[in-house]
């Protein structure tokens, strides 16, 4: 149903659908390790027993209550490229949940949508690659729509559609408008660059100008902690912070708490 009311070029052009998984994530990646061609493969679940969240974190996934999914996707590009398709996918959360919902979200770099400053979506994106190229992203999205009530250690960070607006939304209407919009946005990234999306991607940003506190992930291993003033995203997708001493450092990867 969800194939023959979408008009796609690449996202969704296969969808995989199970009842009850550990992780979608899991299951995308054992598909990609075996298909050499698995673009644009969808895999979704009515609930996660495992959901991945970032970290170590699992991610709260109840029957029947969101989208629990995730997409698989080969760009031929250096693995630099990778976490610019975390923010691709999030802007396409957040078009779908205003085109749907009619809710205004916020995007929270690098990789959350939140409404009224809890988060109501999450993306994870897992790479395969070697030296100098992406074998295959899987990009793990979770969106809660039709959740009544959290455990209670959620309560203060996170929200659900229903919870917003008060009704029930339709999870196969909003699958299909997210497949469109990230299948535009994956066509855009192909034809016009990156630059666009960070565009339109900071139009559902507040953090510029905001004191924030960094968990910094520079991929050697190490992490560092720091503050500063968020003043911007680059054209690489970096988060550009003017730390206290007045330096100025680019985020790759990593957690942002706003002070």
């Amino acid at each position: 149903m969800i194939k023959n009311n979408i008009n796609t070029k690449i996202i969704g052009n296969n969808i995989i659908y199970y009842d009850e998984v550990d992780s979608t994530n899991s299951i995308a990646w054992d598909i990609a390790l075996n298909n050499k061609n698995c673009e644009g493969t969808v895999v979704i679940a009515n609930t996660q027993k495992s959901g991945k969240g970032r970290g170590k974190n699992i991610w709260f996934s109840p029957p029947c209550t969101g989208l629990w999914m995730s997409v698989l996707l080969q760009p031929k590009l250096n693995p630099i490229h990778a976490s610019k398709f975390t923010m691709l996918a999030s802007l396409a959360v957040a078009d779908a949940l205003r085109n749907v919902a009619n809710v205004t979200p916020v995007l929270k770099w690098p990789n959350d949508v939140l409404i009224n400053s809890k988060k109501i979506s999450g993306i994870l994106t897992e790479m395969k690659n070697e030296t100098d190229i992406i074998n295959f992203l899987v990009i793990g999205i979770g969106v809660n729509v039709n959740i009544v009530e959290f455990p209670s250690e959620l309560r203060n960070t996170a929200t659900s559609l229903m919870i917003e607006t008060n009704k029930e939304i339709s999870r196969d209407e909003l699958l299909q408008h997210l497949l469109i919009e990230m299948d535009k946005l994956y066509l855009s990234f192909q034809s016009d660059g990156f630059l666009p999306i960070r565009d339109k991607w900071q139009e559902y940003s507040d953090i510029d100008g905001k004191f924030v506190k960094i968990k910094n992930f520079p991929g050697n291993g190490n992490s560092e902690i720091f503050q500063g003033q968020a003043i911007g995203i680059d054209e690489d997708g970096l988060l550009i912070v003017r730390t206290d001493t007045g330096i100025q450092k680019k985020v790759q990867s990593g957690e942002v708490t706003i002070l």
